[in-house]
């Protein structure tokens, strides 16, 4: 490009940024009265510049999560707790290490719905590998045989552990994990 056609853009956008500085009240009211006429638009509108700017809008969701930690974690938790059956069926389902090769086990969601249910119906639990009792807000719901190792996504496979545990545990399998009181050991 010449340098003629870069200045013209460049007082073009200049001229733009003061007009709109100069009409941002009327300019704002307009395009409100616009979005709420043409709501079907604007949605799809809004649908399509989002596609085409997946990294734009990626790091901006990351940065606002970065500034706003307690307020997008208390959405979360009050979304969860009104939707804890979805929650943990996510969590037990959609885990993206796992998702792969859950697609491949054969899954009772069924099952595994009344068994969560049956679970948190109690108000404490008894943790499968250390045998604390916990509080049925408190557990987790963990693979006995990890998926990561071949474990199945069923009833059969699933168990309630503390925290503690689950976190210590993560994705090893149980042979080679034994929890002693507050001691990890890995065999």
């Amino acid at each position: 490009m010449d340098t003629a056609e870069e200045t013209k853009r460049q007082r073009k956008k200049e001229w733009q940024r003061a007009y709109y500085l100069r009409n941002k009240e009327r300019l704002s009211v307009q395009k409100k009265q616009w979005a709420g006429k043409n709501r079907a638009k604007k949605k799809e509108d809004d649908k399509r510049w989002r596609q085409a700017n997946k990294e734009r809008v990626a790091k901006k969701v990351k940065e606002y999560q970065q500034s706003h930690k307690s307020q997008v974690n208390a959405t979360n938790r009050r979304w969860q707790k009104r939707n804890w059956e979805k929650h943990i069926e996510y969590q037990l389902q959609y885990n993206h290490a796992k998702r792969a090769r859950m697609e491949i086990a054969t899954v009772n969601m069924k099952a595994i719905r009344g068994f969560v249910r049956a679970v948190k119906a109690k108000a404490f639990c008894t943790c499968y590998y250390c045998g604390s009792k916990v509080s049925s807000k408190k557990i987790h719901f963990d693979h006995i045989i990890p998926i990561a190792k071949g474990g199945q996504h069923s009833v059969e496979n699933l168990c309630v552990s503390c925290p503690p545990c689950n976190m210590a545990k993560h994705d090893k399998p149980i042979e080679a994990w034994v929890r002693i009181g507050q001691q990890v050991f890995a065999l």
